[in-house]
């Protein structure tokens, strides 16, 4: 038997980038000089590069042996690179009647530090609230499957009060303007790390430090109810398969599944002692196959839990709501469950919200729905029953250069005073 060559990785050259550090490149990587190479050992490289999301192209190459002879030769290694743009911007909108409306702007640098890592800013402005988040996202921390984030987020809330007053036109009930308010000013910050187990599921390990005021803006002379309300969680997900926008392209069915678990104690700084725990279910199936689509029945449900040790109250913000466009839709925005003798609703500690859509394609473009929402909010977890508000309505989905528009027509089906004979929106990806 006569012995072969024995080839071992020499010197790492990159050519090509433009942001990335070669450091970061030769990393992640992982091939070291002096070992022995292998084509595995190129492929395993070429995939971890691949995973980083920051190349749209990648290729080694191998230098020949400059010593023909040498039984054993280092091979120089060089990675030829074409990086994908480093800076993103995406946006969204949303509208509905009775003055509702809302915008989104993402600015993201996805190639931060030339790293891989992405720090971006969002901005919202909405009717009821306005953000701005700061946000860093560190991928493949220390070379494991582990992702770790932080965020910074100011934010102003609003909840106005439900009754109306004026004539109602086309439909639609005009809003009291010189209604009861209640308006919060949050600061958030927040860190968390996520990893996969096993193929399907996802785990998440968070921590927040949380301080809000809230006033009511029709009692100016009023005292601002300060809290300062830090927390830890833990959330769980498993999803059975991968699913597209129109999610009407599919004869198979998947399951998602989602918890959160989370607590909050004096002796960590917090201004009361409790836990929230939330659940969701989001089974699809289909239900007849149309061409290469298929009418597909998909379910939602949400159940929300949240509780005060000792009794002690929730902070106005930290409760439960349900109502508008993305849980009950036909009823105005977190506009469900217990509310005061001014029209402002109170969230509460209980909530419940099912969603049911037949998804049937239109036209190669377009797709259409039929829904069905119902839910509520209790003001706490023993004075849950039966009672639910629903609703029912159609909508179109559209694909369009600007993203999936979304249109949905929704009937509210226990109409109370002050409510809208009926709602549209307007927004893009789907509601659920």
């Amino acid at each position: 038997v006569q012995v072969g060559r024995e080839y071992r990785i020499g010197e790492l050259r990159t050519e090509g980038l433009a942001n990335s550090s070669p450091k970061w490149v030769k990393r992640v990587s992982k091939l070291e000089p002096g070992d022995l190479l292998t084509d595995s050992s190129l492929v395993l490289a070429r995939r971890r590069l691949a995973r980083t999301g920051v190349f749209q192209r990648i290729a080694i190459r191998r230098a020949e042996p400059v010593e023909p002879e040498a039984t054993s030769v280092l091979t120089p290694i060089t990675f030829e690179l074409a990086e994908h743009p480093r800076y993103r911007v995406t946006y969204g909108l949303r509208a509905e009647t009775t003055r509702e409306a809302g915008a989104v702007v993402d600015v993201s640098d996805l190639n931060f530090l030339g790293r891989g890592q992405t720090l971006g800013l969002r901005l919202i402005y909405a009717t009821l609230e306005r953000i701005a988040r700061l946000y860093w996202s560190i991928p493949r921390v220390r070379q494991t499957n582990k992702t770790l984030e932080f965020f910074l987020e100011a934010r102003r809330e609003e909840q106005n009060s439900v009754f109306s007053t004026g004539d109602e036109e086309d439909g639609v009930v005009s809003t009291n303007e010189e209604a009861d308010e209640i308006v919060a000013n949050i600061r958030e910050a927040w860190a968390q790390i996520t990893f996969p187990w096993g193929k399907r599921s996802v785990h998440r390990f968070y921590t927040v430090y949380k301080q809000s005021v809230t006033e009511g803006r029709s009692d100016p002379g009023s005292e601002a109810d300060r809290v300062v309300s830090p927390f830890s969680g833990w959330q769980v997900s498993y999803d059975t398969g991968e699913r597209s926008f129109f999610e009407t392209s599919t004869d198979k069915i998947t399951l998602f599944v989602g918890s959160d678990l989370s607590f909050a104690s004096e002796n960590l700084g917090s201004d009361y002692t409790g836990y929230g725990l939330f659940g969701q279910i989001k089974p699809q199936i289909p239900l007849v196959k149309m061409g290469e689509s298929a009418l597909v029945w998909v379910h939602n449900y949400r159940v929300g839990l949240k509780e005060a040790r000792g009794g002690e109250d929730l902070p106005f913000f930290d409760r439960l709501f349900a109502g508008g466009e993305f849980s009950v839709r036909g009823y105005p925005t977190n506009s469900l469950g217990p509310i005061d003798d001014s029209g402002i609703p109170l969230g509460g500690e209980a909530m419940f919200i099912t969603n049911q859509e037949l998804r049937f394609p239109v036209w190669t473009l377009l797709s259409g729905v039929a829904f069905f929402d119902a839910g509520n909010v209790w003001e706490s977890i023993s004075a849950v029953e039966s009672t639910l508000f629903k609703s029912i309505g159609l909508g179109l989905r559209a694909d369009s250069p600007v993203g999936p528009l979304r249109l949905d027509f929704a009937y509210p089906l226990d109409r109370r005073e002050g409510d809208p004979e009926y709602k549209v929106y307007f927004g893009l990806g789907q509601a659920f």
